[in-house]
């Protein structure tokens, strides 16, 4: 099962696009952008387990708008269900996500 892990993060940008707009798959990121998520997030256990291949990370501007971010969220489950294949995912919330 393909899974987005949702969180807030300020002032970082990934791939060159501000946090919120990251629409790749982990397995995707840069090494530099890997490394920071994983100082940020405790992720290393589950990409043993599950792989980089099936982890998504959506994040978002903490400090924004909720009804923005929730909206951008559904988009990006449709993304990640299309670009997986599937047509179910797992979100596990962090921050004011969990």
């Amino acid at each position: 099962m393909h899974t987005i892990v949702f969180h807030g993060i300020n002032d970082y940008e990934i791939d060159g696009k501000p946090d919120h707009m990251a629409y790749d798959s982990f397995k995707d990121l840069s090494k530099r952008d890997k490394e920071y998520i994983l100082d940020q997030l405790p992720l290393n256990k589950y990409i043993d387990m599950a792989g980089e291949e099936n982890l998504y990370v959506f994040s978002y501007a903490s400090l924004g708008n909720m009804k923005d971010t929730a909206e951008e969220l559904y988009d990006f489950i449709q993304f990640v269900k299309e670009d997986a294949g599937s047509d179910k995912v797992n979100i596990v919330p962090i921050s004011q996500g969990g």
